[in-house]
């Protein structure tokens, strides 16, 4: 199992914050939503945006040492 830690799992150049594309959002429209319009779109967005950020902040704390100790 990772560990997704600095230096071991991940380097310095990878994302913390995962990119999002049209294909994710149009992928998790046809595969979860039974009606398709732009409220379902927004909806979609904001969910694939705060799976996102939850993954993004639990990255952040697990190397922030590490993360202080190569900006010093």
């Amino acid at each position: 199992m990772r560990s997704w830690k600095l230096g071991v799992d991940l380097n310095n150049g990878d994302n913390l914050l995962d990119p999002i594309t049209f294909d994710d959002v149009i992928t998790a429209l046809q595969c979860n939503e039974k009606v398709i319009n732009e409220g379902t779109v927004r909806k979609v967005v904001n969910e694939i945006l705060e799976s996102n950020i939850t993954n993004f902040k639990e990255l952040l704390e697990a190397n922030i040492s590490e993360i202080v100790k190569r900006a010093l």
